[in-house]
């Protein structure tokens, strides 16, 4: 399967292209590969997206690599929200009867990821967030029913030292607070002059 796809935002500035291939073997696993470019005026986030996704009785698998040289944050972002519908992953906030229909958090009963496992790799030369540029921004997320893991997370600011960071996200229906985070980081190199 080829196709493209190009989404036009209300300023016609603001453009989002994708040129994708799929193949689709017997028993209905999908390897992918997408090369995708989001613009908002001159700034410009190029990155694909390849791997691989089968379905069956025990849930969906995943293997992925995002990777990117000049990506923006916001861009990402833009991402995230279509490919959590796509995934049927649940929203975060429920409509709550008892607040005259207004939108309440909900404890979920089971992690935002249910239903997927897998390794999807981020890997991006330049990170924009704002006004910084992170360099070499990148790790493993390894996921299965219960958490996910991250794996040689890295990333830094210019002329310092790169971060490294490795973490679980894990789930717990029966806590109070289900979700429950456990990382940690370090930094080679500091220079502590300016701190002071």
């Amino acid at each position: 399967l080829d196709g493209k796809l190009t989404v036009v935002g209300h300023d016609p500035a603001h453009t989002l292209t994708a040129n994708g291939s799929a193949d689709v073997d017997a028993s209905g696993a999908v390897s992918f590969q997408v090369p995708i470019t989001i613009a908002f005026g001159k700034n410009v986030s190029e990155l694909s997206a390849e791997g691989n996704w089968r379905s069956d009785d025990s849930g969906n698998r995943i293997t992925g690599r995002l990777t990117g040289e000049e990506v923006d944050l916001e861009h990402l972002r833009l991402l995230a929200a279509p490919l959590a519908a796509a995934a049927g992953l649940p929203g975060s906030l429920t409509s709550d009867a008892g607040t005259g229909g207004a939108l309440a958090p909900v404890a979920d009963r089971k992690p935002f990821w249910a239903g997927w496992s897998g390794t999807v790799t981020l890997a991006f030369n330049h990170l924009r967030s704002g006004s910084r540029v992170f360099h070499d921004v990148g790790g493993t997320f390894d996921f299965d029913q219960e958490s996910i893991h991250l794996e040689r997370g890295r990333g830094g600011l210019p002329q310092h030292s790169p971060a490294q960071v490795e973490g679980t996200l894990s789930f717990d229906a029966t806590a109070g607070f289900p979700y429950r985070i456990e990382a940690t980081a370090a930094l080679n190199e500091v220079d502590a002059a300016p701190w002071f």
